[in-house]
């Protein structure tokens, strides 16, 4: 049996953009391996790289491959992810997702315990009978970073744009526009595509732990990593969807009513208890081995959280359909229209 690391191969050689936060969720499971010590704990090279849209046609070549999976998986017609490959062990971890792909009773079934991401994701596994829990995102895995710069630094990472009237004025000689979108450099092959954006990634987030005093963001896996690093982090956003429902057990997710109540001055998060109990209860479930008590104590945490009200635009509920069934209209409302209105102006790439 080999141990398996996805990754979004095609996506990176075809697409002009890359979006980090896809890159974040595979940096995660690296670091459960390290805590694992599997492949010596330092080198990701010696797994077996998985791409998402090989999950359901992966030949191991007569070796099963035990594959972590986490993320925001959605239906995709012409490449389905589940029920995955035959040669595939699947451990689910972290995950988004709904609709079609909950079909698979027997699939499902066999898959137990299964970690989910977001609370709606663990009603409508359960809703099938389906044995899953809550668990938030793997990102918040991310570990806490060992001293506060001395310098102030805001980075605004995809903020919303409607955010930026209400930035207190001794802010803004330090503000450094971002966007998780970066460039794919189109010469290269597609294992050098991934690794170039990898780095290009890890650069960013180091930069975030060694220099942001504040992040401003409604991105969620900035929001997640940067909360787990310590850094003070904002979360706003015109609609959060039920991708979020397990981050307001960390943090205050704003919308445009709430901009002017923003705590500018927020104090980093305390959550190094819950990232040692998420740490525990993942390996348990890698090594299939699961501590169901503990799963238990983490769901019961962030189910019991205090919760906002979720509740996208029709924009973004639209797209959200459009990528299960019509994933190139999808693709054209995400850049055309959803990018208009998330992207911060005047934002550089991450380096």
């Amino acid at each position: 049996m080999k141990y398996g690391r996805l990754v979004y191969f095609k996506q990176y050689s075809v697409q002009p953009l890359c979006n980090i936060g896809d890159l974040v969720q595979c940096f995660a499971v690296d670091l459960i391996y390290q805590k694992m010590n599997v492949g010596g704990g330092t080198d990701v090279r010696d797994l077996e790289y998985v791409p998402v849209e090989e999950l359901g046609t992966y030949k191991g070549n007569g070796e099963k491959v035990l594959l972590p999976i986490n993320g925001y998986l959605r239906y995709n017609s012409e490449h389905p992810a589940f029920p995955t490959s035959k040669d595939i062990i699947p451990i689910f971890l972290s995950i988004h997702t709904w609709g079609r792909y909950l079909r698979y009773k027997e699939f499902w079934s066999s898959c137990g315990p299964i970690g989910c991401r977001d609370e709606a994701t663990m009603l409508a596994m359960r809703k099938k009978g389906y044995e899953a829990y809550l668990l938030g995102c793997v990102t918040m895995l991310f570990p806490r970073r060992k001293e506060e710069p001395s310098d102030t630094k805001v980075f605004l990472v995809d903020a919303h744009p409607a955010v930026e009237e209400y930035i207190p004025e001794r802010f803004r000689p330090y503000i450094e526009r971002v966007t998780h979108e970066i460039p794919v450099t189109p010469e290269l092959d597609r294992m050098a595509a991934l690794a170039d954006c990898e780095r290009r990634a890890r650069e960013q987030y180091a930069r975030y732990a060694h220099e942001a005093t504040l992040v401003v963001t409604s991105r969620l896996h900035c929001a997640a990593p940067c909360i787990a690093m310590g850094i003070p982090t904002i979360v706003v956003r015109d609609g959060f969807d039920r991708r979020y429902g397990w981050l307001d057990r960390f943090t205050h997710l704003y919308t445009p009513d709430e901009y002017g109540e923003i705590d500018w001055d927020p104090k980093p998060v305390e959550c190094e208890e819950f990232k040692d109990k998420l740490m525990r209860a993942v390996i348990s479930l890698i090594k299939q081995e699961p501590d169901r008590e503990l799963l238990r104590e983490i769901h019961d945490d962030l189910t019991n959280r205090e919760k906002k009200k979720l509740g996208a635009s029709p924009l973004v509920e639209g797209y959200m359909f459009a990528c299960q069934y019509f994933p190139r209209a999808a693709e054209f409302v995400r850049s055309k229209l959803l990018r208009k209105l998330t992207i911060t102006k005047n934002s550089s790439p991450g380096r």
